[in-house]
Order: C-alpha cells, then structure tokens, then sequence
C-alpha cells in the first residue's frame, strides 16, 4: 500500500505509536512519519506508507508551512517548555494585562531566531538532546532562524497568577512552539510554558479531514481504506510536468530526458496516463532523476 494517511494523533499517544498502529492494522513494516509531534500535544500527523516514504524530505521542503493552536500560561517555567517538565522557576504573574501582552507579539513574527528546547528529538553528538536531558545534562543549543508568518490571539484569560493566553500560530518547518512560549514570558518578565499544544496543519494535510484510530479500525472492518491518499496529494508545492512514452521508460530507468518547457528546478514527474514516475529536475533542457517511483499510482 502506497500514499499518505491525514492521522490525528491524540495526546499522550506518541508519533511512534502511530506508526506502530497502522502496521498492525495493515500488516504492513514500511510505514513512517514526516515529523514528530510532541506527545502531549494533539493533531495533524502525516504517515507515508510504501513507496510514499521516499516523498518524506520533499514533503517537509522550507514551502511546508505548519500551524498550531497553543495555550501559553504565564508564571510558570518549566525546564521542557511544557506542562510535562519540572517548574524550574514561578511567579505571580496576575499583574500581566492584555495590552502587554498584545505589545509583544509583533516581537514575534516574521523571521525570528530560537533555541530548541533541551527536551527534543534534535541530535547532539549522535543523541537525542531529550535523552541527555533524562541524565541532567544540558548542553549548548545554537540558536536557529524560524519564519512566523501569523500569531493570532484566540482567547485571553486573565485576571489570576496564571493568566493564559491561546493563539493560533502559522509558521515555517523547524518551530517550536515550546520556545515560543518560553520566550515570550522571558519577554514579559513572568516566565511561562505552553500548556497546550494542536497542531492544525500541516501543508495539504488538515484537523478536519483528519483520521482517528478509531475510525481507521472501523474502516478496514468495512473493507474500505478511504483513509489513504495519493502520494501526490503531499506534493501540491511541487508543479508537474508530464512526458510522453518515450521520455516515461527512460525516466523509469532513472535516465535524464529531454524537457522543453518552462518549468525550472524540482518537480513531480508523470507520464501520461496520470502515474506519477519519479520526482526529478528541470535543468538545461532536460529532467534529471531524483528519485523513482514507477509503481505508485497518483489515482485508483
């Protein structure tokens, strides 16, 4: 089986669990994920299936935008940024007013540097930060450059030591929300951690088309699998060009062929017939091979 599944994960069900659900449900080993989501946090989880894993790193190209429904409650730090950490520091933070708050934000967006939590599955030396973080180690972290393109407030709630704050983010791959809720109480000078976390989208991929477990199980009862997209649905940034069957067996052998047209650079490639081929590039003429993908079917 080939394609992508539109997965909602719920929280304290891991990325890894997802995958390891469908390949029971589909007694299938060759399945992953294009990017962890927080265990905690709920939402949009794109698992690729067969062939469809080889269209991952395409998938999360910088064009893949992502965004988030995050509740900030400000006064307390914690060392993961989360609600699951330890409270390293605390305040009273009930002098915070909403025009404060609102002031900040723009400090926000656009290009912005972060530094990644410590509790993250970003690599130091060949580990996992988060497992040098379980041995007490903290090690430095450079920061690195994000794109938020909107933050949104949806809801205030103050008036208390912990006044919340939920806003809807929309922001480049490589975000964390985390980071964003610890800086931005750094800013206000109460602290904070993100209390709550849904990721909403993920390039094509929506909350609402979304699948449960739940409702993939009763899916496959019914013999149906209407759950699974075409790999090309996960590549709506990428423009197509279509080659006849000439062009199509020398792409399928991985050879370059020849390309009049105006598109330039990386591409989905498809024969006539609506298969998409291979994913390769327009260069000079001709369109080089990335990589093969003769047997996926872009429609049943």
């Amino acid at each position: 089986m080939d394609g992508f599944v539109n997965f909602y994960k719920e929280p304290g069900f891991t990325s890894h669990d997802a995958v390891a659900f469908l390949r029971r449900r589909l007694g299938q080993k060759r399945i992953g994920h294009t990017g962890t989501l927080d265990p905690a946090a709920s939402g949009v989880l794109p698992l690729c299936l067969g062939k469809a894993t080889k269209l991952a790193e395409y998938f999360n190209l910088e064009a893949c935008r992502k965004s988030y429904r995050g509740e900030i409650c400000f006064g307390l730090t914690t060392d993961s940024y989360d609600g699951a950490g330890n409270v390293i520091d605390e305040q009273d933070a009930s002098h915070l007013t909403e025009a404060r708050v609102r002031a900040e934000l723009p400090k926000f967006t656009n290009e912005i540097e972060q530094v990644p939590p410590m509790v993250s599955a970003l690599k130091y030396q060949g580990q996992p930060l988060y497992k040098l973080a379980r041995k007490g180690q903290e090690v430095e972290r450079p920061a690195r450059r994000v794109m938020i393109y909107k933050l949104e407030v949806v809801e205030i709630q103050f008036g208390g030591p912990r006044p919340k704050l939920t806003l809807d983010i929309t922001c480049s791959k490589g975000t964390y929300i985390r980071s964003l809720a610890h800086d931005l109480g750094q800013a206000l000078g109460v602290g904070a951690h993100l209390a709550a976390l849904c990721r909403l989208t993920v390039g094509p991929f929506c909350l609402e088309d979304a699948w449960k477990s739940q409702d993939i199980d009763i899916a496959l009862e019914a013999g149906n699998k209407d759950f699974l997209l075409p790999p090309a649905f996960a590549l709506p940034h990428l423009p197509v060009v279509r080659v006849n069957e000439e062009a199509a067996r020398s792409i399928c052998h991985g050879n370059a062929a020849l390309y009049q047209g105006e598109i330039d650079g990386l591409c989905q490639i498809w024969d006539k017939a609506g298969i998409l081929l291979a994913i390769g590039r327009a260069v000079g003429g001709c369109l080089l091979v990335d990589k093969v993908l003769v047997d996926i079917q872009v429609a049943e």
